[in-house]
């Protein structure tokens, strides 16, 4: 590097700056690249300098703004930055991995409080199945398909186990014929997960397990009760799942909110108890949201998305203190979209063949985008649901941290603003504005360091 070279730059329009992480230690970022710098003091002042118009920079600062510019914190004057994001967000609308959620059945056996499915007794057939199958041959058919991940839902999906068969093995001989490779989910509650089950699993890719467990005992039982009073579903679940680890990567998901936030240490501690402090194992604390008329009802128990990464900051530690892998973490990487609802690459399928790009929509004909067995598949809402963009909400392209949000989820936009073209601000939204990220910081930068 030439360190006297000079250097006209400025701060990207999608940098941000979180200040004062510690002591002459600050974080700035990119929602372009994702990267990440710390910078110290002087630094710091630098950037504010390039905030406000361009600068002819020099040595002594040389080798840290070549870093800087590098990670595209620091850019050319006429960098068109916003071109450069809406190709990044472009890149994940045209990506190659096809997601497919198949709602097996749409009946469950369990009754969670605050569900936002709409329950009724209607279960996949080999004719939906099959169409699956061939909807996905024809994707994969041009060659573009690399990879098919395969997410078996419901409802509750092991109530249809001869579907999750049939559907696994059809797709894995249409991978199979085109050269793409195929991994399977399974999001389940767990009381039916069987050894049968489990050893089907492990003959394919199987790269998730999840299951939902919302506290001890008794604050589970209370929140999801099996619909067989006489179970205690807690129990049986806690039983799969030590059958399931150490065979299967398992997610424990908790569904977290006012009533079972307190109760989340005791849960860990009967973990640990178990052994499920282990690699393979991860924990999700997931935030309860109501998106449906199903669950509208839970509103008020939900813990707010400003202050849902503050309440669960010490749950996080405390699992990592146990030894437990979490999904929180002080660096984070970017999410140019918020989710596949937003791409085509992603789609929602009933028992009957009706299509969705959320997985929240089923059963709702307002969010229907089609059907596998009507010509033309797609209908008008599919295509704006497809081409939702953060970067054409103007209070998403105007974001700090939209590289990292992706415009928030849809489905809470419309359940907010009765539009999906309006922002919905995701706990992350508030994540580099509080307290979380200083805190895991120094945590993680302990470890790293000590």
């Amino acid at each position: 590097m030439e360190t006297e070279a000079r250097r006209t730059l400025r701060l990207s329009a999608y940098a941000g700056v979180v200040p004062d992480l510690d002591t002459d230690c600050h974080l700035v970022y990119s929602n372009i690249t994702g990267a990440v710098a710390i910078v110290d003091d002087p630094t710091l002042q630098l950037l504010m300098k390039a905030k406000s118009g361009p600068l002819t920079i020099a040595s002594p600062f040389s080798d840290a703004i070549a870093e800087l510019q590098e990670a595209g914190i620091l850019v050319p004057p006429d960098s068109d930055d916003l071109a450069l994001l809406r190709k990044r967000v472009d890149l994940i609308k045209n990506r190659s991995e096809l997601d497919i959620i198949a709602n097996l059945t749409l009946d469950c056996n369990m009754v969670c409080s605050y569900c936002f499915e709409r329950k009724v007794p209607e279960s996949m057939g080999h004719d939906t199945t099959q169409a699956i199958a061939n909807y996905i041959e024809s994707r994969c058919a041009d060659g573009e398909i690399k990879k098919v991940i395969l997410s078996l839902f419901g409802g509750e999906p092991l109530l249809n186990k001869p579907a999750l068969r049939d559907l696994v093995e059809l797709t894995s001989e249409v991978v199979g014929r085109h050269n793409s490779r195929m991994r399977v989910a399974l999001i389940t509650n767990g009381l039916l997960l069987d050894e049968e089950t489990i050893a089907f699993l492990e003959s394919f890719d199987t790269f998730l397990v999840q299951i939902t467990i919302d506290g001890p005992q008794p604050v589970h039982d209370q929140r999801r009760r099996p619909r067989d009073s006489r179970v205690s579903g807690f129990e049986a679940i806690m039983d799969n799942v030590l059958n399931c680890v150490g065979r299967l990567p398992l997610i424990l998901r908790v569904n977290v909110d006012q009533a079972n936030v307190e109760s989340l240490p005791d849960l860990f501690e009967h973990w640990v108890s178990k052994g499920l402090n282990r690699p393979g194992v991860v924990v999700a604390l997931q935030r309860v949201n109501t998106t449906s008329s199903a669950n509208a009802h839970y509103h008020g128990r939900c813990i707010e998305e400003a202050s849902f990464d503050v309440a669960i900051v010490p749950l996080v530690l405390e699992l990592r203190r146990m030894g437990f892998r979490t999904g929180l973490a002080a660096v984070r990487k970017p999410r140019y979209i918020h989710c596949g609802a937003n791409t085509k690459m992603h789609l929602a399928i009933d028992p009957n063949g009706d299509l969705y790009t959320c997985l929240t929509g089923a059963g709702n004909p307002d969010l229907r985008v089609g059907n596998l067995f009507q010509h033309p598949m797609f209908n008008e809402t599919y295509n704006r649901w497809v081409s939702r963009s953060p970067l054409d909400i103007p209070e998403c392209r105007e974001c700090d941290v939209v590289g990292f949000c992706g415009g928030g989820c849809a489905v809470e936009a419309l359940a907010k603003h009765g539009d999906i073209n309006r922002p919905a601000c995701p706990p992350f939204r508030f994540y580099y504005k509080g307290p979380v990220l200083p805190e895991l910081w120094r945590v993680e930068m302990g470890r790293e360091l000590g």
